[in-house]
């Protein structure tokens, strides 16, 4: 899909404006031209030109989940590629200090690699669910069970890709790094999971990628309500429905065929 912006402006185009404050910019025969508050396309000069912004193609970004999904035949067929995969959207929250979480606002997650390191290693540098940002849906089980004094909101860019673990005692412990670093290999973005024991990590969602989160507020420091923070705000979609949805974006994309 191809879409049109309006380049950045000129001095020139800036002082047109405001010389002739209230108007706006529309299309006129393909191009764009600047009518006054009157209705008044202005003329800009010799000849009675009408100044013309240049357009500029650019390519619409589609989600690479869409794409990724779109290159099956068969609804099966993606579901027999991600095992134990879900589409996932919501809000999510980071549990830590305020000087982190002020860190973390202002220049995003940092995830470290430690697939080089031995597993005793791993385990003092990263979480029970691998390398990656450690979220959860549940606001205040996961402050009760972290005790940090600051919680950030965190939603992902577009919807992810995430290998569900499931919600039965030792979820979390049938993960481990070698599962971790498959599923990341395999084009998950993350795992989520929700093991009721008590030294489990809780409701947890664990990002691999930072770059595909969106760093939000420190809940402290904004006036969201109780009652908000009550909700467990988050959509997940299994693979077929996803996979329907995709595939018809992706026909409705085709151009028609002529029945001349």
């Amino acid at each position: 899909m191809i879409r049109y912006i309006i380049k950045a402006k000129s001095a020139w185009v800036e002082k047109l404006e405001k010389e002739h404050t209230g108007g706006s910019w529309k299309t006129v025969k393909g191009k764009h031209v600047y009518v006054d508050k009157a209705g008044k396309e202005v003329e800009t000069g010799k000849g009675k030109t009408k100044f013309v912004i240049k357009e500029k193609k650019i390519k619409d970004k589609i989600n690479p989940l869409i794409a990724e999904a779109q290159k099956y035949n068969t609804a099966e067929d993606f579901i027999q590629s991600k095992p134990n995969g879900i589409i996932f959207n919501g809000t999510l929250y980071h549990n830590t200090s305020y000087e982190n979480a002020k860190s973390i606002k202002k220049s995003g997650f940092k995830v470290e690699d430690s697939s080089n390191l031995s597993l005793d290693e791993r385990g003092w540098v990263a979480g029970n669910l691998g390398d990656g940002v450690y979220l959860s849906p549940d606001y205040h089980s996961n402050r009760n069970l972290w005790g940090g004094y600051a919680n950030l909101i965190v939603k992902p860019r577009h919807e992810l890709l995430l290998y569900d673990a499931g919600e039965h005692e030792g979820a979390a412990r049938n993960i481990g790094f070698e599962l971790s670093d498959k599923l990341k290999k395999m084009g998950y973005d993350g795992i989520i999971v929700n093991d009721p024991h008590p030294h489990s990590g809780g409701f947890q969602v664990v990002i691999f990628d930072p770059k595909k989160l969106k760093v939000g507020n420190i809940v402290e420091q904004t006036n969201i309500q109780p009652s908000q923070l009550n909700k467990i705000d988050i959509v997940k979609e299994n693979l077929k429905d996803f996979w329907k949805r995709a595939t018809r974006s992706k026909h409705l994309r085709k151009p028609q065929k002529s029945s001349d």
